[in-house]
């Protein structure tokens, strides 16, 4: 079974070379953001969810019922 990775506010540029990086060692990756990335910067085999951290609501309908192994906060 593949690792699970989180990266919370991966859409910026430091977010979005760590979630290519973490897709070609072959780490199951989801990127939690504000906003989507435009169609441009998605990368393929990365699940985007979109929700405000500081809204606790928000938090729990995007992660209900989900798993990960790591979890790296970038969130400005």
């Amino acid at each position: 079974m593949s690792e699970r990775l989180l990266i919370v506010g991966g859409t910026g540029f430091i977010g979005n070379n760590l979630a290519l990086s973490a897709v070609k060692g072959g780490i199951s990756t989801t990127v939690l953001s504000l906003n989507c990335p435009v169609a441009e910067r998605k990368i393929k085999g990365i699940e985007y969810l979109q929700a405000d951290v500081t809204h606790l609501s928000q938090l729990q309908k995007q992660l209900k019922n989900l798993k990960f192994d790591y979890v790296v906060n970038l969130a400005g």
